[in-house]
């Protein structure tokens, strides 16, 4: 019993007495305490309607609608809504004869109006004298933030303006009332889920295959061995950087892929669209060469397999971390692409929820990863030319 107790102090003492330990014990439950809650607050807080201020919404409605009134009751609880936010928003009107219908949404799929409102003849009339079931259906280019904010407060205020209706239905059943080609709201939630799955995958992969690369060589007392041949140790780092990056792209195409095809089914049936995927690629395969110069990086310092581990695992979760921000916080501006890792879940969240295409944001991405791998790179092969550094106690 007393040697048992001996040893056990003996161990007890050595992993609360090394920072490393302390470290590779602990910090992952304090990031992860960080982590969720953040990524909750992002969840709750992703505005998936989207926020404009000081814009003018075009909202065509069917002249017909009521027989006594010029326009309808929810277009007055609608004018009433935008003043109470105070955001600065207003709206204008335009009336549509029924023969102008499909013209009507034409031009709502055209961006020339961002909602229009398809009353059955005689919406109100009938809604009041209870003589039939009036229709109601509200259209709009789902593609458009500024459309979907419209779309989106004039469904809440449809219950309070009217009762007893039949709402973006027909005879053939539902209507989807988005016209245009896209989905703000899907692409809201996609940036956020997308950046965070690959980042993670990413770095995940290359967790598994840079503690081992040098660090693992260390270990086993292999390195010594390879030093003392006759091939220049830059030679051995390139060496070792090219077969990692090889299986890396090999395994980040395969994560692409995985996460491409996957997204239906996680997002109901919404995925990310094929223009997109090129544009991803360009940021995902920078973003590995990085990912990997830093792991190597930290191999090399490294004296150990666990040690490398160690300090590789909280990388992971700044990459994730950098996903969870970019859902709540604007780091659309372009000073944001010149910090590496933050940039490259910015960038993806803005590839696939940005209207207008950030073209700048993405080379000013590319550029600065590459350069910081090229950096990262450097300072290895420095490094492996260091006896002091690579053999350290």
């Amino acid at each position: 019993m007393r040697a048992f107790l001996a040893i056990f102090r003996k161990e007890l003492r050595r992993y609360l007495t090394d920072p490393r330990m302390l470290i590779a014990l602990f910090l992952p439950g304090i990031l992860i305490l960080i982590i969720y809650p953040l990524m909750g607050t992002a969840l709750q807080s992703l505005d998936i309607s989207g926020s404009p201020e000081g814009e003018t919404f075009s909202i065509a409605y069917m002249e017909d609608f009521s027989e006594d009134s010029e326009e309808p009751v929810l277009l007055t609880l609608f004018e009433s809504a935008l003043k109470e936010q105070g955001k600065g928003n207003s709206a204008s009107y335009f009336p549509i004869p029924r023969e102008d219908r499909e013209e009507a949404m034409g031009k709502v799929a055209e961006g020339e109006y961002d909602l229009f409102l398809d009353y059955s003849p005689s919406f109100e009339d009938v809604l009041f004298d209870r003589s039939a079931v009036p229709s109601l259906a509200l259209y709009y280019d789902g593609a458009s933030e500024k459309a979907t904010y419209a779309h989106a407060l004039m469904l809440e205020l449809v219950p309070l303006a009217y009762d007893g209706y039949l709402l973006n239905q027909d005879a053939d059943g539902p209507i989807d009332g988005n016209l245009g080609k896209g989905d703000y709201q899907g692409n809201q939630i996609l940036s956020f889920l997308f950046p965070l799955v690959t980042i993670s995958l990413l770095m995940s992969s290359v967790c598994s295959l840079t503690p081992e690369a040098i660090a693992g060589e260390k270990e086993r007392g292999t390195l010594a061995a390879l030093l003392i041949t006759p091939v220049p140790r830059g030679t051995i780092v390139w060496g070792k950087m090219a077969a990692a990056g090889t299986v890396s792209l090999v395994s980040g195409a395969t994560s692409f892929l995985g996460t491409f095809l996957s997204l239906p089914f996680l997002m109901g049936g919404m995925s990310l669209s094929a223009e997109l995927a090129l544009p991803v690629l360009l940021i995902i395969f920078p973003a590995l060469f990085l990912f990997l110069g830093l792991g190597f990086l930290l191999s090399t310092l490294a004296r150990s397999v666990k040690e490398a581990n160690s300090w590789i695992g909280p990388f992971l979760s700044l990459g994730i971390l950098a996903s969870v921000f970019g859902a709540f916080l604007d780091l659309s501006s372009l000073p944001f692409a010149f910090v590496p890792i933050l940039n490259v879940a910015t960038c993806m969240a803005l590839v696939i929820r940005s209207e207008v295409f950030p073209w700048a944001y993405l080379a000013i991405t590319v550029v600065v990863d590459l350069f910081a791998t090229a950096l990262l790179v450097f300072l290895t092969d420095r490094l492996f030319r260091s006896e002091k550094a690579l053999f350290r106690r």
